[in-house]
C-alpha cells in the first residue's frame, strides 16, 4: 500500500500543512523536521516527484558547468554539490566545456532549453561573462574559482606591485557584498536592477572589456594560500625565487602571486616569473610546466626555490625534474598551490597549499538553493573560503647551509 503524507502526519501529530510545507522545502521547526525525517524514514515514504514538479514549476534539477572533467579540482565539489541537493530532491547533471568558448556557449544554451533550476560553473577564465545568458533567463548562478571582471584590476596590481591592491580587489574584506536595499528582502532575481551603462569598463591590451554584472561568487583565500607559501620559503632563508607560472587573467592565479609577492616585504630578494600563458586543457598546462621548468633550471643563475602557482603547471616541473635528474630538494627546493593527492605520496613530498574543495562545494549550494527558493537578500555574495598549509619534505632549509 502506497504511503501518503496523511500516514507521515498520523505518524508524527502534525498537521498536513507542515508536512507540505517539509516536504516542499520550506522551512519549518527544527524539532518538527527531525520528527517528519524520522517518520519518512520509518514508513519508507517516497515523494511524487512529478507532482512537486507541476506545483512548484521547479524542473528540481540542476548543473553543474565546468571546463575539463580530467581535472581532479572537480571531484570533491561534484561529490559535495550531489549530496547538498540529492537530500531535497533534485537532479545533478555535470557537463563540461572542454576549455572551449563556443562548446561552453552551446552547452549554457542546452541548459536553459531544459529550463534548469540553477548552475553552478567555472567561466573559462575571470574575463568570461556568459553567465549572463544564464541571468537573463533568470536562472540563478554561482560562479566558483572566479571572481568575473577582476582579473584586470589584479593583473594591474600584481605588475605595479601595489600592496594590498590585488588582495582588495578580490576579497573586498567582507562576507558579503550585498546589494543596496533594491534587492534587500524581496523574491526572486534583481538581475535587472543593476544600471549596466554606468559601470565602467575595464581595459586591457588597450582595448574595451565587456562589462560584468553582479554575480554570486565561492572562491579559495589564494591570496592568504601565496602568503603561507612565500612566508615559508623565506623562513627557510630562500632569496632566489622563481614562480611558475603567471596564468592570464585568473584571479585565482594573480592572488596567489600577490600574497607570495607581499609575504617578503622589504626582504633583499630576487623573484622571476614565468608566464603569461593561457590555461587550457590539463595536457597543455603540463607541457607548459615541463618546459618553462627547464629553462630555468638550465639558466646560468637557477633559482633556490620555485613556487608553482597551480598543481597542473607543479606536475610538469616535476616530471622534468625527474626526468634531467634534479634532486628535490637538495637541488632545488619546491611548493605549489594546490595539493594533488599525489603530491603527498611522491618522494620527496611536496609542500602545498591546500583548498577546501567540499566546502566550496557545500557553501556553493546552500547559496544556489537559496536563490531557487527566491531569497536574494543578501546578493550578490562572495564567500571566500580558508586554505590549508601543508608542510612536507620538499623545502631545503637554507639557513642550516649557508646557501641562499
Amino acid at each position: 500500500m502506497k504511503v501518503t503524507i496523511k500516514d507521515i502526519a498520523r505518524e508524527t501529530g502534525l498537521s498536513l500543512a507542515t508536512i507540505s510545507k517539509y516536504l516542499n522545502h520550506k522551512k519549518i521547526n527544527e524539532k518538527n523536521q527531525r520528527r517528519i525525517e524520522e517518520a519518512i524514514a520509518h514508513l519508507n515514504y517516497k515523494p511524487n516527484h512529478t507532482a512537486q514538479i507541476l506545483r512548484s514549476r521547479h524542473t528540481m534539477t540542476v548543473a553543474i558547468l565546468i571546463s575539463d572533467l580530467g581535472n581532479y579540482f572537480w571531484g570533491p565539489i561534484i561529490s559535495s554539490v550531489s549530496q547538498y541537493f540529492v537530500k531535497y530532491g533534485y537532479t545533478v547533471i555535470t557537463c563540461s566545456f572542454c576549455h572551449d568558448e563556443e562548446t561552453e556557449i552551446q552547452a549554457i544554451q542546452d541548459l536553459i532549453v531544459r529550463n534548469i533550476d540553477g548552475v553552478i560553473m567555472l567561466p573559462y577564465n575571470s574575463r568570461d561573462n556568459h553567465y549572463h545568458l544564464l541571468l537573463d533567463q533568470n536562472i540563478p548562478v554561482v560562479v566558483l574559482d572566479q571572481n568575473p571582471g577582476a582579473a584586470d584590476q589584479i593583473q594591474s596590481a600584481v605588475s605595479a606591485g601595489t600592496e594590498g591592491q590585488a588582495r582588495s580587489a578580490v576579497n573586498p574584506g567582507t562576507r558579503n557584498q550585498a546589494r543596496s536595499a533594491a534587492s534587500a528582502g524581496t523574491e526572486g532575481p534583481p538581475f535587472g536592477v543593476a544600471d549596466l551603462d554606468s559601470q565602467p569598463s575595464l581595459l586591457s591590451d588597450g582595448g574595451p572589456v565587456s562589462k560584468y554584472r553582479p554575480v554570486d561568487c565561492v572562491i579559495s583565500d589564494n591570496y592568504r594560500g601565496g602568503a603561507m607559501l612565500g612566508r615559508y620559503l623565506l623562513e627557510k632563508g630562500h632569496k632566489r625565487i622563481h614562480i611558475l607560472d603567471h596564468a592570464s587573467y585568473s584571479t585565482p592565479v594573480y592572488q596567489r602571486i600577490r600574497g607570495f609577492q607581499d609575504a617578503f616585504g622589504q626582504a633583499q630578494t630576487c623573484i622571476t616569473m614565468s608566464g603569461p600563458i593561457l590555461f587550457g586543457i590539463s595536457q597543455k598546462t603540463i607541457d607548459l610546466g615541463k618546459e618553462h621548468f627547464r629553462q630555468i633550471m638550465e639558466s646560468g643563475d637557477p633559482p633556490s626555490a620555485v613556487f608553482f602557482t597551480n598543481y597542473l603547471s607543479a606536475m610538469g616541473g616535476l616530471i622534468e625534474s625527474s626526468a634531467c635528474g634534479y634532486s628535490i630538494p637538495e637541488d632545488v627546493s619546491v611548493v605549489t598551490f594546490d595539493d594533488d593527492p599525489l603530491f603527498s605520496s611522491m618522494y620527496p613530498p611536496i609542500t602545498s597549499v591546500a583548498q577546501d574543495l567540499s566546502r566550496i562545494g557545500e557553501q556553493a549550494s546552500g547559496i544556489l538553493y537559496r536563490r531557487i527558493q527566491g531569497d536574494y537578500s543578501d546578493f550578490p555574495l562572495t564567500e571566500c573560503i580558508d586554505v590549508h598549509f601543508q608542510e612536507r619534505q620538499s623545502v631545503k632549509d637554507l639557513g642550516l647551509t649557508g646557501r641562499s
